[in-house]
């Protein structure tokens, strides 16, 4: 009898202790595990954020240096190398005395200047003229130089050129005259004004 009692003490024990084994285990994985992943999801997050505000600090640190290049970019609308003026119609007669000036200071005979229509290309607009000289080959070419490297820029988007007949005395060597046909754009400035 005593043996039984001690042995049914030692199951009790036994089913005891296994009972609360199991308690515990089932509190851990529905009261701990859920706990630790939220730890972890956060300790994640934190990590993210740490590596968003180092990029965010990267950037603060070149504030100043891209408002300087944005400062320079503002400041080369006011370099001349746009053209300029209250509206196209100004603007296209400006570029037509332009040509004929540089023309007349290349050498060359102005023939004609006539206004080409305005062109845009994305948020670009582009005013041009086409201008008919007539000169030596050398005058032409220190023409087209003067053209396109000087301020505000300009571009010649077509060119013809034909040998002119000259009137030739048997006495004197004449270097070839040249008739071109030039077209010559010039970029709008964004802050010109835009009426006709």
């Amino acid at each position: 009898m005593i043996a039984g009692i001690q042995s049914n003490t030692l199951v009790r024990r036994a089913t005891f202790a296994a009972g609360h084994v199991a308690i515990a285990l089932t509190a851990y994985w529905l009261l701990l595990t859920p706990l630790l992943d939220i730890f972890t999801d956060r300790d994640e997050q934190i990590s993210k954020q740490n590596a968003l505000l180092g990029r965010l600090n990267d950037v603060a640190e070149h504030e100043t240096a891209m408002q300087e290049m944005v400062r320079k970019a503002a400041a080369e609308f006011d370099l001349g190398e746009f053209l300029a003026g209250a509206n196209d119609g100004a603007v296209g007669a400006d570029l037509q005395t332009r040509l004929k000036a540089i023309a007349e200071a290349g050498g060359t005979r102005l023939q004609s200047v006539q206004s080409m229509p305005i062109t845009q290309n994305r948020e670009v607009k582009y005013v041009g003229a086409r201008i008919e000289l007539i000169g030596t080959l050398a005058a032409i070419q220190r023409t087209i130089h003067a053209l396109e490297s000087g301020k505000p820029y300009l571009f010649v988007t077509a060119a013809t050129l034909k040998s002119s007949s000259p009137v030739a005395r048997p006495d004197q060597s004449l270097e070839p005259v040249i008739d071109a046909q030039l077209d010559v754009f010039g970029a709008l400035s964004p802050k010109a004004g835009s009426g006709r």
